[in-house]
């Protein structure tokens, strides 16, 4: 956030939206209930993501604790912030892996995530019981709008290796 005058600031955000109508005006309604002056807002129904989802820039003016509300507001109606201020906003997400998890290569697995565009393997633990089988957490870190990209390939690493998948721990 850049510092203007007073206790007003400037933010960048990258939005990620839904194609259908009213999406765009619904994601401004806690600007104006906040107070918030847009500077710009840049929308391109042509530029959609891998996930036919639409960025959209906004330049906003506000007071700092206004606009750290909208984004809070944003995100419990559940819209994506891709970037603030040019920071690309990062989760993680664990998942845990059931089955023959050594004997199918751990180290594939991780560079099969790993292989993927801004994504990152941060942990894996593993623990054996007394069977064969063993169980894998794994935590990978992504740029907010890859989640579903990454939970896909987990989900299809672990059909090619016939192993179980418990989503988002």
């Amino acid at each position: 956030m850049d510092k203007l005058d007073g206790d007003s600031m400037k933010m960048n955000l990258v939005l990620e939206l839904s194609d259908t109508p009213g999406q765009l005006v619904n994601s401004l309604e806690p600007f104006r209930e906040l107070g918030a002056n847009l500077v710009s807002v840049i929308h391109d129904r042509t530029d959609k993501n891998e996930n036919g989802k639409i960025p959209v820039q906004i330049t906003v003016e506000g007071e700092r604790q206004n606009l750290e509300k909208i984004i809070e507001t944003l995100e419990n109606n559940g819209i994506s912030i891709l970037k603030v201020d040019g920071s690309i906003r990062t989760i993680k997400i664990s998942t845990i892996l059931i089955g023959h998890i050594i004997d199918t290569d751990v180290r594939d697995t991780v560079d099969k995530l790993n292989d993927l565009d801004d994504v990152t393997v941060v942990a894996m633990e593993v623990k054996f019981n007394n069977e064969e089988k063993s169980s894998g957490l794994i935590t990978v870190e992504m740029p907010f709008g890859l989640k579903n990209t990454v939970l896909n390939k987990i989900k299809e690493i672990a059909n090619s290796k016939d192993l179980l998948v418990i989503n988002e721990i």
